[in-house]
């Protein structure tokens, strides 16, 4: 986005306003891709012109449509060669992110070793009390506890870890990402009036 706000000529700045509103759309787009959420028309209702959400709500991948849609976009703005190929990098390295989160979301752990974790661990630790009771006499339930505390804490991290997609703090991360385009968007001005002083 940095760049297309410095490169766009003056006369291009409705492309300039569609490639800001495409871009703070991907962090978006990839969240509710990410979190099987279908409810695309509610998010981003106040993010994209009618038009633009009533398309975006009927294809079948939203993330990489929006990738081509910016693509389409720089291209027909007529940047410099090497400039189009710098935010084209950009581009697939968007559609490689989302590919991998793809992976990771469709390859999670399977259910049968979250089970038999979750059996071993309830036999182990109804053993445990038994078993530590020579060594620690009456302290055996404080040490019980301690040990179930962290043991179980594991297991509740292993299970997290194959969901990572409802624990990361991803709506942060797209608040972030959308609050730094526009900030772009409405600065790029500023920027070059400061380099003309």
């Amino acid at each position: 986005m940095l760049q297309c706000a410095c490169w766009f000529p003056e006369e291009q700045q409705d492309k300039l306003a569609a490639v800001a509103r495409w871009t703070a759309v991907l962090t978006p787009l990839l969240k509710m891709h990410c979190r099987w959420q279908t409810d695309v028309h509610i998010q981003l209702k106040d993010r994209l012109l009618p038009h633009e959400l009533a398309y975006i709500v009927s294809v079948k991948h939203p993330p990489n449509m929006a990738a081509t849609v910016l693509t389409q976009l720089v291209a027909s703005a007529n940047l410099p060669e090497m400039l189009q190929i710098s935010v084209d990098k950009q581009i697939v390295q968007y559609i490689d992110s989302v590919a991998a989160c793809e992976r990771l979301q469709k390859q999670p752990i399977p259910v049968a070793y979250t089970r038999h974790t979750s059996r071993f661990l309830l036999w182990w630790l109804t053993g445990f009390p038994f078993a530590a009771w020579s060594s620690y006499g009456w302290v055996t339930p404080f040490v019980t506890a301690v040990v179930t505390f962290l043991l179980l804490g594991t297991e509740n991290i292993g299970i997290q870890i194959e969901e990572p997609f409802e624990v990361l703090p991803i709506e942060a991360i797209t608040a972030a990402c959308i609050s730094s385009v526009h900030e772009i968007l409405e600065r790029h001005h500023e920027c070059e009036e400061l380099l003309r002083r």
